[in-house]
């Protein structure tokens, strides 16, 4: 990344599951994400039609133990709490843009996140289904 434009900082309770976000390409976002405090389970999903890799997942348990986590243009993101709390640092390359802002419901990953007694902020319970997520339909809202 070449220039941290903004930065975030989050702190959630076990259980709670941030995402899955993506920024459209319009204003797409590079973020590197790293663990203050606590332990999550950081999600990134593939959304490049073009990559071999296209709708793959990849988990990593991260700690204040861990390094940080660098999540390119083109992948939705997500973690869920561990830990009895969390605090997540993200660093961005664009600053967020609300009308480009996206993401699909969590729960297209309930196989992967490990405890079960989740809590989703209002933002994250409306967002669509995988099956209903189309990024080029963001583009097109733009």
């Amino acid at each position: 990344m070449s220039e941290v434009k903004e930065v975030f900082l989050t702190t959630s309770k076990k259980g709670t599951i941030r995402g899955m976000h993506i920024q459209g390409p319009i204003h797409p976002m590079q973020k590197v994400v790293t663990v203050l405090s606590g332990k999550i389970l950081d999600v990134v999903v593939d959304l490049r039609e073009s990559s071999s890799s296209f709708n793959q997942y990849l988990a990593v348990e991260m700690s204040d133990d861990n390094h940080a986590l660098f999540i390119p243009e083109g992948f939705a993101h997500g973690f869920q709490v561990l830990s009895n709390e969390a605090k997540v640092l993200y660093l961005a390359n664009t600053k967020y843009c609300q009308i480009c802002d996206s993401g699909f419901h969590s729960s297209f990953l309930d196989s992967v996140w490990p405890i079960s007694k989740k809590i989703l902020s209002e933002r994250d319970s409306k967002l669509k289904s995988k099956l209903d997520f189309d990024l080029k339909k963001v583009i097109l809202h733009q």
